[in-house]
């Protein structure tokens, strides 16, 4: 594809862990850096990208007035999906993402792209799924030709909030019952989108992106002690005593809630499925958690949830 043949592709949260993936993946899969956008309310945390020939513009979801200038001239345009402020106030994000993909089509965006979550259609007890269901039945009314990439969960959270506590005690306590978590990780969801973005593709159409395996708390605990070498047991709990043992672990209380519902999700099955998609957008298989827990622990061999949640705040 010559450049002049190449759409604009816009990347929104540009300084996100996942928008960046998606950045970088963009410009190793060959796509001129003239031919991409970054928008972060922030846009000294992308001044590397800005250097290597990346328009970097700044945009805030909050400010609707700053969104339709900063999106001019992209073709393609991926909303990602944004953090939500805490307390966590329903419907808040979702009226931020609204505005975004409106200011997308004022501003010609032939096609807008959308991070969304699990299985958000309600009835749905996981009450942060409905900004994602909001924002996916504005998109399909928006006029823009669209695409919902549904990532399955991300096990980095667990993975600090609860794994590694297991794996220092022997003992991982799970209030998800028989339920399955189709866990994907982040690097993986990236390489998909790339491929979405990239696809010679103008259909409307729903991705979901998930992980291997499905597996129950018993195969996590399982994948635990293989990845530290050591017997970890799987203590069934309610979801009172999870959030206990979450705070004993030392989760802010604001956050607790958050891990608490997804085990009463994972329990009712909204987070069980599988689906070939993220090999057939990347060309790779996605990593099983096995190996997650093996990467992360060889990565970062002295990490605990307090460096975890520095990290989270700082956008690292």
């Amino acid at each position: 594809m010559s450049n002049q043949a190449q759409p604009t592709i816009l990347v929104t949260g540009g300084s996100g862990q996942l928008a960046r993936l998606v950045l970088d993946g963009l410009l190793a899969r060959g796509v001129a850096p003239d031919k991409l956008i970054a928008t972060t309310r922030s846009p000294e945390k992308l001044a590397d990208l800005a250097a290597r020939g990346i328009a970097v513009r700044k945009a805030d979801f909050k400010d609707p007035s700053s969104l339709e200038s900063a999106f001019a001239g992209a073709e393609k345009l991926l909303v990602t999906s944004i953090v939500p402020d805490l307390p966590y106030v329903s419907g808040q994000r979702f009226i931020q993402q609204r505005a975004a993909i409106e200011a997308g089509v004022r501003a010609g965006a032939k096609h807008i792209f959308y991070t969304s979550y699990t299985q958000p259609e309600p009835p749905n007890p996981i009450w942060w799924t409905q900004d994602h269901h909001d924002t996916e039945l504005a998109l399909r009314q928006s006029g823009a030709a669209w695409t919902i990439i549904r990532d399955w969960e991300w096990p980095e959270w667990y993975y600090y909030t609860e794994w590694l506590s297991a794996a220092e005690t022997g003992q991982y306590h799970s209030a998800s019952g028989s339920g399955r978590v189709s866990y994907v990780v982040r690097e993986d969801c990236a390489r998909a989108i790339v491929g979405a973005l990239l696809a010679h593709d103008s259909q409307s159409r729903v991705y979901s992106l998930t992980g291997p395996e499905a597996l129950t708390g018993q195969d996590i605990a399982a994948a635990i002690g293989e990845a530290f070498e050591r017997e970890v047991a799987l203590i069934p709990c309610t979801p009172a005593e999870l959030g206990r043992r979450l705070e004993q672990n030392g989760l802010p209380e604001i956050l607790i809630p958050f891990s608490v519902r997804f085990a009463e999700g994972v329990a009712l099955g909204r987070y069980d499925g599988l689906t070939n998609h993220v090999e057939m957008l990347s060309g790779r298989k996605p990593m099983t958690i096995r190996d997650y827990m093996r990467t992360e622990r060889a990565a970062r061999p002295d990490a605990t949830l307090s460096s975890f949640l520095r990290r989270q705040m700082e956008g690292g």
